[in-house]
Formats: structure tokens, C-alpha cells, sequence
């Protein structure tokens, strides 16, 4: 389990968040040496924000890639949890539903979903969108939770599901992320940033996104895709999550991450 990150402080339009105090520290290359491997208890990560008073605490949890396996999981509540994306293995319909319906029965107040390359349906038939009707689900768009701005996109750089295959679209995409974006959730995550294999030199993070997250920082974002990149890091500006759970086995393996953020 992982507790006090630190106190974090900052103004009210642009809040600041970071994991620990650093000052003046350059941002690195790649991102992967402080990876948390799996957590028995789960990891819960306290976080203290500056807001205007819309609520006192908010607690996210987070996952992603589950693959089918949903029910196989046992949730701590919260208040809003973050699914980033894969939740079917191969796009059927009565998983999608099944995913539904798990999700109504879920205790926490908000939902926020986003596809994943595996979830591609939603991409070949628009009117998919209308099955998952517990949740909000982001393609490529943006929603306000609790007084925080979260944007959410299911593209990959390695996976043409949801289109944007060459840099320069995906440039745009990115390009059109609101300034004011405090989580940001997306399936894959950004080039050098818990996105590799233990021992492998390659990475398989987008580095179009890596740019635009330096350029907005978010103070939380929230990925997956690469299953083994599972843990957390962070810059002095961002919080970086893979929340992906299912491991090696093709089981679940990982443990739900789960953040408290103080709004004050």
C-alpha cells in the first residue's frame, strides 16, 4: 500500500499536483525506474489539490484492461472510478452488455470510461455507443466530475481501431485537448512512460501524446494497454497511472490503484 505522497498546494484555476516535493527537476527521457509492481493491499496514492469548495474529497479508483474479467474483481469504493479501456477481449456485443450492467451495480456515484483497441465497436458502429448507459464514456472527449475536468481518448499509436494512424493526426487529435484538463485519461500511454516490458529496451508509448502531456500537464493521468507497464510515476507536475490489471497469465494479476484527492 502506498500512503503520503506528500501535502501538494496551488491556485485555484490551474491546480497544482505532484507526488512528492521536487523542485527545478528536469523532465526525463523515459519514465519507468519508480514502477510499483503489483500491490497485495491495492495502492492507494493521497493527493491534496487547490479547487474553489465544490467538495472536499474525492477518491478515484482505477483500472483498466480487464479484458472480460470484470466480475472477477472486487472494487474499493470511491467516488468516481476511471476504467481505461479493454474491457472485451474480442468486441462482442453480449460482453459489452455484461460490462453494462456490472458497472450499474458498482457503488461508486461516477463512472468514466473510455475504449480500448480491443473495445473497437464503438469505432465500426457509433450506435454502440447507446449500450453503456452506467457510465460516461469518452471517445475523443471531455466531461466535468466534482468540479474536475477529465478528457478521455481510446487512441493508440500502435492499433488503428479508432483511426488517427500517422503522427500528424495524432498531433491534432492531442492538439485539441482543453488547457484546463486536470485528469486525462487515454488507452495507451505516452512514449518512455510505463510503457515497456521488464528488460525490454522497447517502448511502446506514443510519443505525440508524450508532447502534449509535457505541454498541459495534466495532474493525473491515467492509461493502460501495456499490461506489464502496470504501477505508477510521476513528474513534478503529473501523476502518471497504468492501471492495466490483467497480467502474464492472461488472468487478473494487478490490483485496482486508488487515488484520494483533498479539493480545497
Amino acid at each position: 500500500m502506498i500512503t503520503g505522497f506528500g501535502d501538494v498546494t496551488g491556485d485555484a484555476k490551474k491546480p497544482f499536483v505532484s507526488p512528492v516535493p521536487t523542485r527545478n527537476r528536469p523532465i526525463p527521457k523515459t519514465i519507468d525506474s519508480t514502477r510499483h509492481g503489483p500491490a497485495t493491499g491495492g495502492m492507494l496514492i493521497s493527493l491534496i489539490l487547490t479547487f474553489p469548495p465544490v467538495c472536499r474529497r474525492v477518491r478515484v479508483v482505477c483500472i483498466s484492461d480487464t479484458h472480460e474479467l470484470h466480475r472477477e474483481l472486487t472494487l474499493p469504493d470511491g467516488d468516481l472510478l476511471i476504467h481505461a479501456g479493454d474491457f472485451t477481449f474480442w468486441n462482442h456485443t453480449a460482453k459489452i452488455e455484461d460490462f453494462n450492467a456490472w458497472l450499474g451495480e458498482l457503488p461508486h456515484r461516477y463512472k468514466v470510461v473510455i475504449p480500448g483497441n480491443h473495445d473497437r465497436v464503438f469505432k465500426q458502429d457509433p450506435r454502440c455507443r447507446a449500450m453503456i448507459t452506467n457510465a460516461v464514456l469518452l471517445i475523443n472527449e471531455g466531461v466535468t466530475v466534482c468540479g474536475l475536468n477529465i478528457w478521455g481518448s481510446p487512441v493508440t499509436c500502435d492499433d488503428a481501431a479508432y483511426g488517427y494512424t500517422t503522427r500528424e493526426e495524432r498531433a491534432r487529435l492531442y492538439a485539441s485537448i482543453p488547457k484546463d484538463t486536470h485528469i486525462l485519461i487515454t488507452h495507451g500511454p505516452p512514449y518512455g512512460i510505463l510503457d515497456r516490458e521488464p528488460g525490454s529496451i522497447h517502448r511502446e508509448g506514443c510519443t505525440e501524446l508524450r508532447l502534449a502531456v509535457m505541454r498541459l500537464c495534466p495532474r493525473l493521468h491515467v492509461f493502460g494497454h501495456v499490461h506489464a507497464g502496470y504501477g505508477t510515476c510521476h513528474t513534478e507536475r503529473t501523476l502518471f497511472v497504468n492501471a492495466a490489471l490483467l497480467g502474464w497469465t492472461c488472468d487478473i494479476e494487478n490490483m485496482p490503484i486508488v487515488l484520494d484527492i483533498t479539493l480545497q
